[in-house]
């Protein structure tokens, strides 16, 4: 943003319009080729009543003695735009001296409120590489947050109720090995999971379309049955969940 306002106030010097103005059409390029900062000319096109290529060519020759002295690498037309590349070395150097632990934190977030939803691991499954992404994603984005003075908070649907919830609980029911469930949670409740599964596909018939496979299979009917019980408040099947 310092860089921003600097050049504004390099450019208002030659334009003579008000930095406020020249802020408001300042923009960042879209290609990296085209320098940091770009000021389109049509503005003072119709100021001047001039080609705005021409001006940008004139204002290009303005900024040529002066670009080391404000720490710019180089000023450069570009059609109806003149494009600020910056010294990278100086603004490297600036930053190494003046960075520490709260370098870039603010105050932005004061008062506001941000909840990130993030990770939901299906509990009758291991973590795999897609759960750590998101994980890692979600967590970082909570650091930045609050780094910028958010009152961030994280929300994780772990053991959030869903037909894979339902079917693990007729699992659990049927086939249940507790010695291999304390020893091994996770992989007992998979083993579970992948034992429903195979009983479930074994009820389709070829030819099925995916939105047929379900509708009527019996396996996925009782994990069905499993859920609607959580949902009405059974005892039982909401202590197994």
């Amino acid at each position: 943003m310092e860089n921003k306002e600097a050049i504004a106030k390099l450019l208002s010097k030659e334009t003579k319009l008000k930095e406020a103005e020249i802020l408001e059409i300042l923009e960042a390029p879209k290609e990296a080729e085209l320098g940091d900062f770009a000021f389109p000319c049509f503005k003072l096109s119709a100021i001047l009543k001039k080609n705005p290529v021409e001006i940008a060519k004139q204002l290009e020759k303005e900024f040529k003695s002066k670009e080391a002295k404000n720490n710019l690498e180089k000023v450069e037309a570009k059609g109806p735009y003149l494009n600020f590349f910056l010294n990278k070395n100086n603004l490297i150097e600036d930053i190494l001296e003046n960075i520490n632990e709260n370098y870039g934190s603010s105050k932005e977030g004061k008062g506001k409120k941000i909840v990130i939803d993030f990770s939901g691991p299906n509990i009758g499954k291991p973590m795999h590489v897609g759960h750590i992404r998101s994980t890692i994603i979600g967590d970082s984005l909570i650091r930045c947050y609050n780094f910028l003075g958010y009152n961030t908070i994280g929300i994780n649907y772990l053991g959030d109720v869903g037909l894979h919830i339902g079917k693990l609980i007729v699992a659990y029911e049927l086939w249940l090995d507790k010695k291999a469930l304390k020893e091994n949670p996770v992989k007992e409740l998979l083993r579970l999971y992948v034992l429903f599964c195979e009983k479930e596909k074994s009820e389709i018939s070829e030819g099925q379309d995916s939105e047929e496979e379900f509708a009527d299979n019996e396996w996925t009917n009782k994990a069905r049955e499993k859920l609607k019980l959580i949902e009405l408040g059974d005892k039982t099947a909401h202590k197994i969940w």
